[in-house]
């Protein structure tokens, strides 16, 4: 499928970037990571995580150049609006998402770089859950899935959830303080049963896609618990 927005991405970019974000993670966060194997080496994969903070996918893409990976990420369009960040995100072949209508160009996109061969990031809740707040999990992660046939790979990322603003006297008592940081990486999540149904007549693809979608997600919830 075609999409104007998704790129391979820029080798230049990635190598110059990268860097920087991996130094950033290095002053700000102590990353203890879990099950990088689980991750391939090559061919398509759909990452799903939790979607903590504005940080994390900073930490799960660097996580996974340490596998030789590049993760090409579903960013809210706002995103890229930015001068600078903008146009690295751009070039290093993130895919905007739209806040309301035009997400399906976006998953379009994504599909094709799972084609190709690439590793795709996506957060199943499609947000930043507020305190207390369990949302369910965004049918096109489950039709993304089964479309393409990718496996889809769990990531639980602990420690970089949002806090509380801290009383300055904090601040200034352990400015350089390193953040512990955990990034778990589990099995595949099994979806072969849901294929064959997606496969299927189409009214049951979107209960099919709606089962992966939800199945997906419980296992990085199953992570982040663990």
């Amino acid at each position: 499928m075609g999409n104007r927005h998704w790129r391979p991405g820029s080798d230049l970019v990635w190598r110059v970037a990268v860097p920087v974000v991996v130094l950033w993670r290095r002053l700000r966060h102590e990353v203890a990571v879990t099950g990088l194997e689980r991750l391939p080496e090559k061919g398509p994969v759909l990452v799903v995580a939790n979607h903590v903070s504005f940080r994390d996918p900073l930490v799960v893409v660097t996580v996974a150049w340490q596998r030789g990976r590049r993760l090409r990420a579903l960013v809210v369009e706002e995103a890229f609006r930015y001068p600078v960040t903008g146009w690295v995100l751009r070039w290093s072949g993130m895919i905007p998402v739209p806040p309301h209508s035009g997400r399906q160009q976006s998953l379009a996109a994504a599909a094709e770089a799972l084609g190709a061969g690439e590793a795709v990031l996506i957060y199943p809740e499609g947000t930043i859950p507020r305190p207390g707040q369990v949302p369910r999990a965004l049918p096109g992660v489950g039709h993304l899935a089964l479309a393409t046939g990718a496996p889809v790979v769990p990531v639980a990322t602990r420690g970089l959830e949002r806090r509380r603003a801290r009383r300055t006297s904090d601040r200034r008592r352990c400015p350089l303080r390193r953040r512990p940081v955990t990034v778990t990486v589990g099995a595949p999540v099994p979806l072969d049963d849901l294929r064959e149904r997606y496969a299927g007549p189409a009214p049951d693809r979107p209960v099919a896609a709606r089962a992966a979608a939800e199945r997906s997600l419980a296992a990085v919830r199953a992570l982040a618990a663990s």
